[in-house]
């Protein structure tokens, strides 16, 4: 594990997209009703919240601006809590992990679409202090591609802790990981807040409850990659 607790602060980003124009990605997801649910459980663990305002409405870019604003704080670390939409996108150029965002079509994802990868540039500003900590979790289709490529994207020379958290669930399966985050938080809460708690345990442990659930999505489980290197196994024991 790492030294980084969440006993000791962070900011908390949330994007949750429940509806779409195109109806070739259904709405209504309860991706929104997720994200408060981790809110609520990461709060209380002194989380500090910064909701991505107007998530159903935004753009590539507004959302990657809101991020970059996101590293421009001080506290000790940032969970970025992703739901929606993701597909594994064949386009013109390459084959790149998208995340959906509201108004987009199949035909743009090329053009305008947000590739996952992006988040990584979006985040990169929040690393100049090499001991903050950052976990991205993505609660997405294909989330286990997108985690690998932002794996890809972590500067060579960052030595600062750098969590990934793909949940190998769909959007409409979003509920299953935020009750999991929800289930483990309260139950250690109390003994958490006399003694605190290693951030990558506190994710662990959640991965560890959805794959004893069974939900998972194309065959992936969920796991945590720390700083690229495998740190779940699959079968992981729930706590």
């Amino acid at each position: 594990g790492n030294t980084s607790r969440v006993d000791e602060g962070f900011d908390l980003a949330l994007v949750a997209i429940d509806d779409y124009d195109d109806p070739e990605f259904p709405s209504d997801l309860g991706c929104v009703a997720a994200a408060e649910t981790v809110k609520a459980a990461l709060g209380d663990l002194g989380g500090v919240v910064a909701e991505c305002a107007d998530t159903n409405r935004g753009s590539k870019s507004e959302v990657l601006t809101w991020l970059r604003e996101r590293t421009r704080s001080e506290s000790p670390g940032l969970v970025l809590y992703w739901a929606g939409h993701g597909e594994v996108h064949a386009g013109a150029a390459d084959r790149s992990h998208m995340l959906i965002l509201s108004g987009d079509t199949p035909s743009d994802l090329d053009l305008l679409g947000l590739r996952t990868a992006d988040l990584m540039g979006a985040l990169g500003g929040g690393w100049r202090d090499s001991s903050r900590w950052t976990v991205v979790v993505l609660d997405a289709c294909g989330s286990e591609t997108g985690a690998w490529e932002l794996d890809k994207m972590v500067p060579i020379n960052h030595d600062g802790p750098i969590m990934l958290v793909p949940t190998g669930l769909g959007a409409s399966f979003s509920g299953a990981f935020a009750e999991a985050l929800r289930s483990v938080v309260y139950r250690n809460l109390s003994d958490w807040r006399r003694g605190g708690c290693e951030v990558d345990r506190l994710f662990q442990m959640a991965a560890g409850r959805v794959n004893a659930t069974g939900i998972k999505s194309s065959g992936n489980w969920a796991g945590v990659r720390v700083r690229g290197r495998p740190e779940v196994p699959d079968g992981l024991t729930a706590e």
